[in-house]
């Protein structure tokens, strides 16, 4: 992958139809595409990280679910606070806001712009009722049954970001190929059964996709087993500070966005900023801000 790919961008906002911010479109449109040069139907192991709690994210919230002592009033009093006076650049800042967060509904609060952010990010003025969809949707499936924790960040993946960000994105990547993908994790038989086993066979101490892992021993190489998982994903961090560094001011900044009519220039042009230092990644941001401007581009009246 070569930062000319995000000459790209047009045509995935064609594909997707929608402001689609998941950057690894990418290079699942290349991989379609390379595919199907030489076969007309694919196998996805896609539902295999909701099914069996394979995301690394999964363990990080865990910690922070075990250790967090505090009720949710001292919580939003203690931790909130000190995310308030940590610089937007500084580690640690992420970690205050989970902290700050009632442990159970942790899961409704992962996005790419926290609610925080969006209060400085959207011009309020018609907008505003978008603040906060996102977490009380999210949490309200998280409250929805008495599932335990792993099972709640499991069962809150399967219902919105396999559906709306997964397969939405192998489907449409694949289909603009010819390319026919199908997804044997998601076979309902197969699904309901992983529904039975126990959280802890499925993430055991660190070990994710444990119970799976152990049924396919005798067939997959020891390496694969233990291969640290990786994400699918292009090196947005790198040419956002270089070679794409450009693209990127005059697309969101000089060039009159259409998104300065929804969203604060003064706070996109700090987090371009931010993100140059090096301090912070702010790549997946500034290509949820792309993307958005390439649909506007493409969806006016």
């Amino acid at each position: 992958m070569e930062p000319d790919s995000v000459n790209l961008l047009p045509k995935l906002v064609c594909i997707y139809d929608e402001p689609f911010a998941d950057v690894s479109a990418i290079p699942t449109y290349y991989v379609s595409k390379f595919a199907r040069e030489h076969v007309t139907v694919a196998l996805s192991g896609d539902g295999g990280d909701e099914l069996f709690a394979g995301y690394n994210i999964y363990s990080y919230l865990r910690r922070i679910y075990k250790y967090n002592f505090s009720s949710p009033a001292i919580n939003t009093f203690l931790w909130g606070n000190i995310h308030k006076m940590i610089p937007e650049h500084a580690s640690g800042k992420g970690l205050m806001y989970f902290l700050s967060k009632n442990p159970n509904d942790l899961g409704a609060h992962l996005c790419i712009w926290t609610k925080n952010e969006r209060e400085k990010l959207i011009i309020q003025n018609g907008h505003k009722e978008v603040m906060n969809a996102s977490e009380l949707f999210k949490r309200d499936i998280l409250r929805s049954g008495n599932r335990d924790f792993i099972s709640n960040l499991q069962y809150l993946d399967l219902q919105t970001y396999m559906v709306d960000d997964i397969l939405t994105k192998v489907d449409r990547a694949s289909m603009i190929n010819s390319l026919e993908v199908r997804v044997p994790f998601l076979d309902h038989k197969f699904a309901e059964l992983t529904f039975k086993i126990p959280a802890q066979l499925k993430m055991k101490d660190q070990i994710k996709k444990y119970i799976l892992k152990r049924a396919m021993k005798p067939f997959l190489s020891t390496n694969i087993l233990n291969h640290a998982k990786t994400d699918f994903d292009v090196p947005l961090s790198v040419w956002f500070r270089g070679r794409l560094k450009e693209f990127v001011n005059d697309t969101l900044i000089t060039h009159n966005p259409l998104l300065a009519g929804y969203l604060n220039r003064d706070y996109v042009r700090k987090v371009i900023n931010d993100n140059m230092t090096g301090m912070r990644d702010f790549s997946s941001k500034i290509w949820s801000l792309l993307f958005f401007e390439e649909w506007l581009k493409q969806n006016q009246e």
